[in-house]
């Protein structure tokens, strides 16, 4: 079986993708799993900066992506070019704030 990617306002399949194997996928969970670990060892300054590349390159690429949502979910162009505008702000807030957000904090309880 495989998995369409249809224009909502059209009914237009826009791409078809084969399912992976369960083995593929285990795989692929894996590596994220991997990656996260690594990834959370990095110093704070190391994120932010490629979180901040990820708002350029959102930005840079903003038509692409505009196009993308508009096709995928049926937003009109305008809604979608705020979208990409948003996940880039999205970006730029946690490059910002993740080292504080993030910070370990003693909760008091009466837990035992």
């Amino acid at each position: 079986m495989s998995i369409r990617s249809i224009n909502p306002a059209t009914g237009q399949v826009l791409k078809s993708y084969k399912e992976d194997p369960t083995k593929t996928i285990d795989n692929k969970l894996q590596l994220a799993a991997t990656t996260q670990a690594e990834w959370r060892r990095l110093a704070f300054s190391v994120r932010a900066r490629y979180m901040l590349e990820v708002a350029r390159l959102l930005r840079e690429r903003r038509a692409d992506l505009a196009g993308l949502i508009t096709a995928e979910m049926g937003k009109p162009l305008k809604e979608s070019l705020l979208e990409v505008e948003k996940c880039a702000k999205v970006c730029e807030y946690y490059a910002e704030h993740a080292k504080l957000l993030l910070k370990d904090e003693s909760v008091k309880t009466d837990a035992e």
